[in-house]
């Protein structure tokens, strides 16, 4: 028989680590339900339990060690199937999926955390690039739309223009047909002044030899 207090830590250590996990919680169930008894039999399965077994570790604590152990594990393997299927859909599957266990995890993790770090500087580089380009793209449109009002305040101003010149002209034509009503009478009658003036002269000369 042995008693607990005559095993060291590191036979205690020992012990436990000899055990599998359910054999170690067998055992501690089987101490908490017989009022954890002080001595055991050595070599047993049980001595492991016991030689956890005092004031500061109790089997419900260790108990309670295993079961949290065992739902951290169960997320990391969930963790792990996660990553694994994103490391598929990334790189493919002809990486080993044995890669991709929760021992793997951190290697994965930081993996994946460059690539997606990488890829926020790329998108930070696409999201600057399209900001030039919709600044560079507003500037032409500004430099494009003054040139349209410049360009229709110029016809605009062309056609004033224009419009002045037909009706200059317009004035003047109707001046021109004016002054040429008037023109043309006076003409009319100067000419037949001067033709009589002629008639007159060449009577008289004729008549001045006559006599």
């Amino acid at each position: 028989m042995i008693h607990v207090n005559e095993l060291s830590d590191e036979q205690r250590l020992d012990v436990c680590q000899k055990l599998d996990r359910q054999s170690l919680k067998s055992a501690i169930d089987y101490i908490l339900k017989q009022e954890a008894h002080e001595y055991l039999d050595s070599g047993d399965q049980y001595d492991a339990a016991y030689a956890i077994y005092d004031a500061e570790v109790t089997p419900a604590a260790v108990l309670a060690l295993i079961a949290e152990n065992e739902e951290s594990e169960a997320v990391i393997n969930q963790l792990a199937k996660i990553l694994a299927g994103v490391a598929v859909a990334l790189k493919g599957e002809e990486l080993p999926l044995r890669r991709h266990g929760y021992q793997d995890l951190v290697e994965r993790v930081t993996v994946l955390k460059l690539e997606n770090d990488l890829r926020i500087a790329e998108n930070a580089g696409l999201k600057t690039g399209y900001e030039a380009y919709e600044r560079v793209n507003a500037e032409l449109k500004a430099e494009n739309e003054r040139l349209i009002r410049e360009s229709e305040g110029k016809v605009l101003c062309d056609l004033e223009l224009f419009e002045t010149l037909r009706d200059s002209a317009n004035t003047e034509a109707d001046e021109h047909r004016q002054c040429m009503a008037t023109y043309r009478p006076l003409r009319q009658a100067n000419l037949d002044s001067v033709v009589k003036k002629c008639d007159d002269l060449l009577a008289a000369m004729g008549q001045g030899e006559r006599s």
